[in-house]
């Protein structure tokens, strides 16, 4: 058994669900509250990994209170063995979403490293997506996007008004 103080990696490149409610499909606002001691795994191709659980609290969307969902992730067998990080595997994903630097100049540097604990605190927006396992229907998280930018505030424009004059006069061709 692991723990997150086995691991620190930099890189060189790039379950059914009883225990949680069903929420409906959306892209919720999402906090991480917990990261989970990473366990032992192994990838459909026979790989060692480590897995890993991420604790969500989702708000938003048609929540009327804040929802608290897990979400299984692994590090990859190649960011393991190899330093290499794949931009679709979906830790790489979150991070993005998440505001990390996932540049190959970041991840080579070491400017970025992948410490899941450190992710506590930190937001994004979370896709969720109802899906059927064993006859019942569960809520899983499947997606993530970062979040979103506030924006300057523009000034109301009243209906129908027009551009100052001196922006809506266009000069003659043929002046000099």
């Amino acid at each position: 058994m692991s723990s997150w103080d086995d691991i620190e990696i930099s890189a060189t490149g790039t379950g059914g669900g009883s225990d949680w409610p069903l929420i409906p499909d959306d892209v919720y606002d999402g906090k991480i509250i917990n990261v989970g001691e990473p366990y032992d795994k192994v990838n459909m191709q026979g790989q060692p990994v480590q897995g890993f659980v991420v604790e969500w609290e989702l708000t938003g969307g048609d929540l009327e209170e804040p929802v608290t969902m897990p979400n299984f992730l692994t590090l990859p067998y190649k960011l393991l063995t190899e330093r290499f990080f794949s931009p679709k595997a979906k830790a790489h994903i979150l991070m993005t979403a998440l505001g990390f630097d996932m540049s190959e100049e970041a991840l080579a540097s070491g400017e970025t490293v992948v410490r899941p604990p450190e992710w506590v605190g930190k937001r994004c927006r979370v896709v969720t997506k109802i899906e059927v396992k064993d006859g019942k229907e569960t809520s899983w998280i499947n997606g993530y996007m970062p979040k979103r930018q506030k924006s300057e505030a523009k000034a109301p424009v009243a209906a129908g008004a027009r551009a100052p004059l001196a922006s809506r006069v266009q000069p003659d061709e043929d002046e000099d």
